[in-house]
């Protein structure tokens, strides 16, 4: 029986060309918001915000969200995903949390250890050094996103100093809390061993397009073994809530002359393997084609059919006006897959 399906863009939101041809910041972020209400329009099920540092593209997700939140009503907004090496629990806490606040029950909080370190001093930059010199990053990834969780939890409590004028029969936490946003904490994971430690701490398993891992099965297959592993291991840890997996995918829907001249080269890309970090590492294909095409190659893939949420990546030059018309034809694909 296939999984109830919620479709969402995700986005990188890069400093690239907008509708009138300008790149900078402040158009690109207003129309990341103005983009959240667009999808809720067209019957998207959410927006996802990936955060990246030190380029020209989003870097900071939860101010966006709060904007995102303000003008819709129903859509669900996450993060796909915030690197916990560049933040500090008790600071990122608070913000979530006063997020939820404003959008209660819609936040996604999506968290990973990141992409691969490529500045020499970028996690010192962010507070990264001295007790946590000795771990690696993706040690430092999950100590914080642990932290992170008991905080919105309001498990991360204060006593007053001896000579502070607070009540001192009291201890204190950091406030505002968000027990249900803790509940609802994603991990970014690039193999089944990762996403067996995210299902056994209570994180909800994100998958990209990329795995850290290769056993020479097709990249979907790969994908829909790391599912598998959460849930088998949500379930041994008797989570009270279900367990949720998402993937993503890069999808182009060619309709017209604009569509195959801007990805029309891309048709019948496949699926490549290499080495990254030391490892073996495969990314997934991009789906080019007609709506009955990409649809075909949807339910041929076993990720897809495992996931709870399939999340599109949207493209990052084509601007506004082209997003809309990629989210009305996405709404054709999920009809044709009777996810609607």
């Amino acid at each position: 029986m296939q999984r109830r399906k919620k479709i969402g863009f995700l986005t990188f939101g890069h400093w690239g060309v907008q509708d009138d041809g300008s790149r900078n910041a402040g158009s690109t972020i207003q129309d990341l918001v103005a983009l959240a209400r667009d999808a809720e329009h067209a019957g998207i099920d959410g927006a996802w915000l990936r955060v990246h540092h030190f380029q020209p593209m989003l870097s900071s997700a939860l101010p966006v969200i709060a904007a995102m939140g303000a003008v819709t009503e129903r859509i669900e907004l996450g993060t796909a995903v915030i690197d916990m090496r560049y933040s500090l629990p008790t600071a990122l806490g608070e913000d979530a949390a006063t997020v939820e606040a404003l959008v209660p029950g819609r936040l996604h909080l999506g968290v990973s250890r990141g992409a691969p370190e490529p500045f020499d001093q970028g996690l010192a930059t962010y507070g990264v050094h001295t007790v946590e010199d000795n771990n690696d990053a993706t040690e430092i990834g999950w100590s914080r996103a642990v932290q992170l969780r008991e905080i919105l939890d309001g498990r991360s409590t204060l006593t007053p100093a001896p000579r502070g004028s607070a009540d001192q029969s009291s201890n204190f936490r950091i406030e505002p809390t968000a027990s249900q946003l803790a509940t609802r904490m994603w991990w970014g994971s690039g193999s089944v061993g990762s996403a067996v430690r995210a299902a056994k701490n209570g994180f909800f398993l994100l998958s990209s397009t990329l795995l850290l891992q290769d056993d020479g099965a097709s990249f979907a297959e790969q994908q829909a073994s790391q599912i598998r592993s959460h849930r088998d291991a949500w379930a041994a840890a008797g989570h009270a809530n279900p367990a949720q997996a998402a993937v993503t995918r890069v999808v182009h829907i060619i309709e017209d002359q604009m569509d195959e001249d801007y990805f029309g080269t891309l048709r019948g890309e496949q699926e490549r393997r290499g080495e990254l970090e030391g490892r073996q590492a495969v990314t997934g294909p991009a789906y080019v084609g007609s709506v009955n095409e990409i649809a075909a190659m949807m339910r041929a893939d076993p990720a897809v059919t495992e996931a709870d949420w399939v999340l599109l990546a949207l493209p990052e030059f084509t601007g506004r006006a082209y997003t809309v018309k990629t989210f009305e034809r996405w709404g054709e694909l999920r009809q044709q897959l009777g996810w609607s």
